[in-house]
């Protein structure tokens, strides 16, 4: 299933913002709550890597970005937006060849406005099949505004009166038209995206509609997925844990119960950032998710808290129902995740 861009629009200014990060991408059955996740501040880029996990599945700095080069996601894109607004004070790394390091493959876009090198990068990413893609764009900061134009001072204000409309004049905009929206464009959008989204959407329909003739059981899991729905019965093999002297260890009993869903729902996975047999989370004959097997459900995230649960996030508002685990001392680190997930 191919993954489509969504690029988010800048926070602020005229044009690409802060040094960040642009994410990824819908698909057909992706919900609007997790394009919100996407698109937010938080943790989008984790989150994303969830999504991509889910993809991976219906088809067969620092530690957060050594996740996604683990599992190897290729049709993933981050777009960074390098307007050395700040960050070159703060910051002395080449992001890039950090980036390389971790296995990801690189494209550089010297102008944001040259949308042929855009254009020529996007085509580079969908080409890859095999590493996750980071695209470097330089870019200028409140672009056309006569003088605060790659200054911090078209960052965290409004531009003003005078500068926006000095902006217009330079984009060769009426300058005084107040959110304006020529008719062409949506007629274009309706040609491009309207089309291509139509013509998308009518496949997809077709292939869910063969596959319920050839394959009628499957094909109805697929549809309880795709619903939030739990198959029928799922609650059934849940084993229940009587009261005795010696109690028994809750990592022990969670362990009972994963296994028991595991049987019963195709789409409950998950793993452990630190020994999946410490946590009671590894099932067997489950494989392992990654590269050559993305329909293996145990997931090694190694010692990654904030990222696991950030990307398991992303499998949940995607429809998988994941579960993540780690010891209780090392929950701090992965609060931010937690209170979203909440």
């Amino acid at each position: 299933m191919p993954l489509a861009l969504v690029f988010t629009s800048a926070p602020r200014g005229l044009s690409p913002g802060r040094s960040g990060y642009v994410t990824v991408a819908r698909h057909e059955a992706m919900p609007a709550r997790l394009v919100e996740l996407l698109e937010s501040i938080g943790t989008p880029h984790e989150s994303t890597t969830g999504a991509t996990f889910t993809l991976r599945a219906l088809e067969a700095g620092g530690r957060r970005w050594r996740i996604l080069s683990r599992f190897a996601a290729g049709g993933l894109d981050h777009t960074r937006r390098d307007n050395r607004i700040a960050h070159h004070l703060a910051f002395a790394e080449d992001v890039a060849k950090r980036f390389e390091g971790l296995g990801w493959r690189i494209q550089h876009v010297s102008d944001a406005n040259d949308t042929a090198q855009l254009r020529k990068a996007l085509q580079a990413f969908k080409a890859e099949q095999e590493k996750p893609t980071l695209i470097v764009v330089k870019s200028v900061i409140g672009y056309g505004a006569p003088k605060k134009a790659g200054s911090h001072e078209s960052h965290g204000a409004p531009l003003g009166a005078d500068e926006i409309k000095g902006a217009k004049e330079a984009y060769g905009w009426p300058a005084d038209a107040q959110f304006l929206v020529p008719s062409e464009v949506p007629e274009r959008f309706k040609a491009t995206l309207g089309a291509r989204g139509q013509q998308a959407h009518e496949a997809w329909q077709k292939t869910i509609a063969d596959y319920s003739k050839s394959h009628a059981d499957v094909a109805a899991e697929l549809k309880d997925f795709l619903d939030g729905r739990l198959p029928a019965g799922w609650d059934k093999a849940i084993p229940c844990f009587p009261a005795d002297a010696k109690g028994l260890a809750s990592r022990v009993s969670s362990g009972k119960v994963i296994q028991a869903l595991s049987g019963s729902v195709p789409w409950f996975l998950g793993g452990s950032a630190d020994l999946a047999p410490s946590t009671m989370t590894l099932v067997p004959g489950a494989g392992d998710f990654g590269p050559g097997d993305y329909a293996a459900r145990n997931f090694h995230f190694g010692i990654r808290e904030h990222g696991m649960a950030s990307a398991c996030n992303g499998m949940a508002l995607s429809g998988l129902r994941p579960y993540c685990a780690t010891f209780f001392v090392f929950l701090d680190y992965l609060k931010p995740a937690l209170r979203l997930s909440a």
